[in-house]
C-alpha cells in the first residue's frame, strides 16, 4: 500500500546469481545465459537495465520507493528479455522492514538469489533544497552593455575579418603578387 506521508525506502539491486537461460536456445553448444532484467511491482516504475548473456548479472541499481509504509512488501521478477518478450526466471518477496542487504532466494528461479538493499528514504522535510537557478541577467547590478563592450568588439572584429580575407586574397593573388591558396 502506498501513502502520501509516509516516506518511503530507497530499494538498490545489486546482482543476481545462478540463473538460468528460459530459452535454451544457443548456438553451436554454448552454455544458455538469459539477458536478464529485474522488475519492482506496481504502481512504481522502477527496474534494472538488461545485462545480456549473463547468468550472474550485476546491475548496481537504486530506486526510490516514495510513499511505502515501513512494514510493506515489494515483489521483484526477474526476467529473461527476448526478441519477441519476456520470459520469468524467478520472484522474489521483500520485507522493507529492515533496512540492510540481504540475499533472496527467487521463488521458481531453481535455486538463484537475488541481493537488494533497503534504506529509508528521509521525510520530504530533511531532503536537501536544489540550489536556486541564476538569472541569465544579474537584476539591479548596473548590468548592462558596457560591460560586455570588449567582448562584442572581438566578435566583431573576428567576423570583419574573416569576411574580409577571402577577398583581399582573391584580389592579392589576381594581381599576381602573392600565389596563396584559399583555406
Amino acid at each position: 500500500t502506498v501513502y502520501d506521508d509516509a516516506p518511503g525506502v530507497r530499494l538498490c539491486i545489486h546482482n543476481a546469481s545462478g540463473l538460468a537461460d528460459s530459452d535454451g536456445l544457443t548456438p553451436f553448444g554454448a552454455t544458455p545465459r538469459p539477458d536478464a532484467l529485474a522488475v519492482v511491482s506496481a504502481p512504481w516504475a522502477c527496474e534494472t537495465p538488461v545485462v545480456m548473456d549473463e547468468s550472474a548479472p550485476s546491475w548496481e541499481h537504486c530506486c526510490d520507493l516514495p510513499g511505502l509504509e515501513p512494514s510493506a512488501t515489494i515483489t521483484i521478477t526477474v526476467e529473461d528479455q527476448d526478441i519477441l518478450g519476456r520470459d520469468h526466471l524467478g520472484t522474489a518477496t521483500l520485507d522493507v522492514s529492515t533496512a540492510g542487504t540481504r540475499d533472496l532466494p527467487l521463488e521458481g528461479g531453481g535455486g538463484a538469489s537475488l541481493r537488494v538493499s533497503v534504506a529509508p528514504l528521509p521525510p520530504a522535510s530533511a531532503l536537501e533544497p536544489a540550489p536556486p537557478a541564476r538569472p541569465a541577467v544579474r537584476e539591479g547590478a548596473g548590468y548592462s552593455l558596457i560591460h560586455s563592450a570588449p567582448l562584442l568588439l572581438g566578435v566583431a572584429v573576428a567576423a570583419a575579418a574573416a569576411l574580409t580575407l577571402p577577398f583581399f586574397c582573391v584580389a592579392a593573388c589576381a594581381k599576381g603578387e602573392r600565389k596563396r591558396e584559399l583555406i
